[in-house]
């Protein structure tokens, strides 16, 4: 059994077994020389220290035996008995701190907020030490990547060697001062879209808020840290799209022709004409589509396929579904197909489903696994139907909502509604990734303005 993340303390062991050391090559000074790994049990759960020399090694483990007898405490981090008496109690840390704010807020945050609030929070761990310090070894960085601030994260024993690294040099938090505070954030920040530098303050600030709530902090370090608002993207973190890859509506519908069968068919042409991302297609059922007195298809999105790695997911988290982008769990918005073949086609397909059933599925009836998809079904189709040398042969599956987008803007939607119709954040978002495709105003407006100025010449003649 391996060591869990939730043995930081020492205990009294009911059972120690020691297996005795083993040889290991490792590499010193550009050496490779012979080290000894000394393997042991407590409790069930397995360590190991290195050695230089086989008689260390063996030394140590009868000593294991000695203060197991002897009724003394294992500590995980360190991996050496020790007496209870040694054990003062320790002033929080940040690192202490940070793993009770987490395992608190774990349960009630999403898998994006738990991986962003981790990233930021572990930039603490790592940053705010003691004076003193060395620089941290590989073993923390492996540490903070693989099991820092992951509840249930199992941990190697070379990420517990990185722990015990920030268990020794981790500052009291009371000790951290705001030039510290300061100097974390704009170290970070830099590296950061200015969007995603607010997210991170806004963390930081929640983790120190809950010390001054439970009293183990009585200043603010945060709060009269600033941001520079200027990362390395721009404040939208969002990019133009290239108009070299929008496809229009026929060649949308080429592609779609191009598939090998016509659930691939219908994914591109809900993708391509009603712009859904691929987890909200993906996440469609049959009861999700419905057709108005006119033909038009109305499309409810109201989920998407989770993407998010298990390590960022509770037990309590449904692992298949979250809600759709920039929406609350329940919400739904209606996207269209816009009457004819394109709306009937997807319509047929819908009909053929049994009710409540997955639009799209594999062989098993399973949810659509979209990257299996990408590289079975997309990337072949794509790569006959574009050759090597146009630029449409760069194509992922995510350009059929641009092509979707740029349909509605070109066909005069406006930005409010195309946005409603979408799911975009805000138009300034959608405006700031599609200005470069939308209609030009330049001709229709010197229209109107030498039309204007037409009849005011002709009444100022007519004047005369």
């Amino acid at each position: 059994m391996p060591l869990r993340s939730e043995l930081t303390s020492p205990w009294r062991p009911g059972r120690v077994t020691v297996y005795g050391s083993y040889p290991a090559r490792t590499t010193r000074r550009g050496r490779e020389v012979v080290a000894y790994d000394l393997r042991f049990e407590i409790d069930g759960h397995q360590f190991s220290r290195r050695f230089n020399r086989k008689g260390e090694a063996d030394t140590f483990g009868k000593q294991l035996d000695k203060d197991f007898v002897a009724g003394r405490l294992f500590d995980p981090q360190k991996r050496v008995f020790v007496e209870a008496g040694d054990l003062a109690p320790a002033a929080p840390t940040v690192l202490s701190t940070t793993e009770a704010f987490v395992n608190e807020r774990w349960p009630g945050w999403s898998p994006k907020s738990r991986r962003e609030a981790v990233r930021y929070l572990n930039h603490a761990r790592r940053g705010v030490l003691r004076d003193g310090a060395p620089e941290p070894p590989s073993s923390v960085t492996h540490y903070l990547q693989t099991a820092s601030l992951r509840p249930e994260a199992e941990m190697d024993e070379r990420a517990a060697e990185g722990r015990a690294w920030l268990e020794e040099w981790s500052v009291a938090v009371n000790e951290v001062t705001p030039e510290q505070a300061r100097a974390l954030v704009q170290q970070h920040a830099g590296d950061l879209a200015a969007a995603s530098q607010r997210r991170m303050l806004a963390d930081l600030r929640a983790w120190w808020r809950q010390l001054l709530a439970d009293g183990h902090v009585t200043r603010d370090v945060f709060a009269n840290v600033k941001l520079t608002g200027q990362g390395k993207r721009k404040a939208s973190g969002v990019q133009p799209v290239d108009a070299d890859l929008v496809l229009t509506p026929r060649q949308v519908l080429e592609l779609a022709d191009a598939m090998p069968s016509e659930r691939d068919a219908v994914l591109v042409l809900v993708m391509g004409y009603a712009g859904l991302r691929g987890g909200e297609a993906v996440g469609l059922t049959r009861d999700d589509l419905s057709s108005d007195e006119r033909g038009r298809l109305w499309i409810r999105v109201r989920r998407s396929a989770r993407a998010e790695a298990k390590q960022w997911r509770a037990a309590s988290d449904d692992p298949a579904w979250g809600p759709a982008k920039h929406r609350d769990e329940g919400d739904a918005r209606y996207a269209p197909i816009p009457a004819g073949p394109v709306a009937r086609r997807v319509r047929a397909f819908a009909d053929s489903r049994p009710a409540g059933a997955l639009l799209l599925t594999n062989s098993r009836g399973k949810r659509l696994d979209r990257d299996l998809w990408r590289r079975r079904v997309w990337a072949p189709v794509r790569d006959e139907l574009f050759g090597n040398d146009d630029k449409l042969a760069q194509l992922t599956p995510h350009d059929l909502r641009h092509a979707a987008a740029t349909m509605w803007l070109q066909a005069g939607v406006s930005l409010p509604l195309a946005r409603r119709w979408g799911g975009w954040a805000s138009t300034s978002v959608l405006l700031d990734v599609y200005a470069g495709v939308m209609p030009s105003e330049d001709a229709d407006a010197l229209d109107r303005v030498e039309q204007s100025l037409s009849s005011a010449s002709t009444e100022a003649g007519d004047r005369e």
